[in-house]
C-alpha cells in the first residue's frame, strides 16, 4: 500500500522529470495526431464533445453507470453517476431495473435506453467486469482515492481494509472500495465514492502519458474493456482524457423515489425524469464554460426553509435544488408558516444565482423578507436563501 502524499513527491521532484513527462506527453498527442481517422477524433472535430458511458459491475442488479461528458474545446467533464435499478419499461408490458437490458444479446439497447432517459447522445460505451477494471488501474500505477473513515470489513468471504486519508489503491484495493456495502450506507455516501473512485482513474489516466505511450500497456488497456470503440479510436481517447481538467470534474447523479414493483426496489428520477434531463442539459452547457485558472468548481450554496405548515416540503424542495447541483446547507423552518408566496434571494452571492435558483423552481419573487436576510439564522453561510410558500408544490411555484 503507498500513501498519496509519496506519489506527489515523486511527480515534483525536479525538472528533469517535468521535461520528460512533457516530451511524453508531447510524443502521445503527436502519435494520435497521425491517426486522424477515428469514431472519437472525428466526433470531436465535428462537435467538439462526446459522451461515454462507464459500466461498473456494482449494484443489484449490476451494471450500474458513470456517464462521462466532456468537452474537448474546455477540457472539462462531468460525471454523472445512474445506478442499474433505474424501473423502465421493457417489452411495451414488463417493469425492471435498466441493468436488465445488459447481457450477451450486446449493448446497443441499453445504451440507446440509457440515452432516452437523460436525454443525451451517448457515443460510446465501456463495459468493465472487476478483473478488467483491476487490470487497467494496475498498469496505470495505482488510483488516488480519499477514504475519509478507516473501513474495516471482516465478515462474509472477502476481508476489506482500508485506512483513511489519501491512499493510491491497487486494483484489488480498488474491488474491494468499490464492491464493498454497509447495512444502512445512505445512496449519496455510496454515489461519492463510485466519484471519488471514477475521478481518481481519471487523474490517473491524465497522469500517465508516459505508460500510455507505451504500446504494451496501451494493448493491455485496450485488452480490459469490452467496448464498441477500435483500437486506434480507443487510444484517441485516452489521449483526450489526458488533457482533462481532473481536479474540477463536475460530479452529479440521479435522485428520485424508490419504490417496490413485483418484490424488487427500484428507483423512479423525480418528475418524471424530467429534473434529471434538465440537469444533464445545464451541465453539458456548464462545461462548455471554460474556467480560468484558479477559479473553484464550488457548486452555489442554498439554505431552504419552510415557510408553510406543510410537512416535508423544505425537504423535497432540496432535493430538487441538488439534482440541478446546488450544494444544500440548510433545510429548516422559516420563523413562521404562514408565507403566501415563496422568496428566492442573495446572501452571499450576486443576483444571477439567485436568478438561477429562482429558475429551477419556476420563482420569479425575489427580495428578502420582512425584518430583513439576517433575522434567518439557519441560511446565514448560504449563498441563496429560498423559503417556500403556499405557492409551491413540490416542483414549481404556482403562478
Amino acid at each position: 500500500m503507498r500513501v498519496a502524499g509519496a506519489r506527489r513527491g515523486r511527480a515534483v521532484t525536479g525538472v528533469i522529470t517535468g521535461l520528460i513527462a512533457a516530451i511524453a506527453a508531447g510524443a502521445f498527442a503527436f502519435g494520435f495526431a497521425r491517426l486522424r481517422s477515428d469514431a472519437v477524433s472525428d466526433l470531436i472535430d465535428a462537435v467538439g464533445r462526446i459522451a461515454v458511458v462507464f459500466m461498473l459491475p456494482i449494484d443489484d442488479p449490476p451494471p450500474s453507470f458513470e456517464v462521462l461528458m466532456l468537452d474537448a474545446r474546455t477540457g472539462r467533464a462531468a460525471l454523472l453517476f445512474v445506478p442499474g435499478s433505474i424501473g423502465v419499461v421493457l417489452d411495451q408490458e414488463r417493469m425492471d431495473a435498466i441493468a436488465a437490458l445488459h447481457g450477451p444479446e450486446g449493448h446497443a439497447a441499453l445504451v440507446e435506453r440509457l440515452g432516452k432517459l437523460l436525454d443525451l447522445d451517448i457515443d460510446f460505451y465501456l463495459d468493465l467486469s472487476y478483473e478488467g477494471l483491476g487490470r487497467i488501474i494496475d498498469v496505470l500505477g495505482g488510483v488516488e482515492v480519499v477514504i475519509p473513515d478507516p473501513i474495516r470489513i471482516t465478515g462474509g468471504e472477502r476481508r476489506v481494509l482500508l485506512p483513511s486519508g489519501s491512499v493510491v489503491v491497487d486494483g484489488d484495493m480498488a474491488r474491494d472500495y468499490l464492491s464493498y456495502r454497509v447495512a444502512g450506507e445512505p445512496a449519496a455516501e455510496r454515489v461519492e465514492r463510485v466519484h471519488r473512485l471514477t475521478q481518481g482513474l481519471l487523474r490517473s489516466i491524465a497522469d500517465g502519458v508516459e505508460v500510455l505511450a507505451d504500446p504494451t500497456a496501451q494493448r493491455l488497456l485496450y485488452a480490459s474493456v469490452v467496448t464498441d470503440l477500435s483500437r486506434r479510436a480507443f487510444e484517441r481517447l485516452l489521449a483526450t482524457l489526458v488533457r482533462l481538467d481532473t481536479d474540477r470534474v463536475i460530479l452529479r447523479r440521479v435522485l428520485g423515489r424508490v419504490q417496490d414493483v413485483s418484490g424488487r426496489p427500484l428507483l423512479f428520477p423525480y418528475d418524471e425524469g424530467a429534473v434529471l434531463r434538465e440537469t444533464v442539459r445545464q451541465t453539458a452547457a456548464a462545461l462548455s464554460v471554460p474556467l480560468r485558472a484558479g477559479d473553484a468548481e464550488l457548486a452555489p450554496s442554498v439554505a431552504v426553509l419552510n415557510g408553510t405548515r406543510t410537512s416535508g416540503l423544505a425537504a423535497q424542495a432540496a432535493t430538487v435544488f441538488e439534482s440541478f447541483g446546488f450544494r444544500i446547507v440548510a433545510v429548516d423552518n422559516a420563523g413562521h408558516h404562514d408565507y403566501e408566496r415563496t422568496l428566492v434571494f442573495a446572501r452571499r452571492a450576486d443576483a444571477d444565482v439567485a436568478a438561477r435558483a429562482a429558475e429551477v423552481i419556476r420563482c420569479d419573487r425575489s427580495g428578502a423578507p420582512a425584518g430583513g436576510a439576517g433575522s434567518i439564522d439557519p441560511a446565514a453561510a448560504a449563498d441563496v436563501t429560498v423559503i417556500l410558500g403556499r405557492d409551491f408544490n413540490g416542483r414549481y411555484c404556482r403562478r
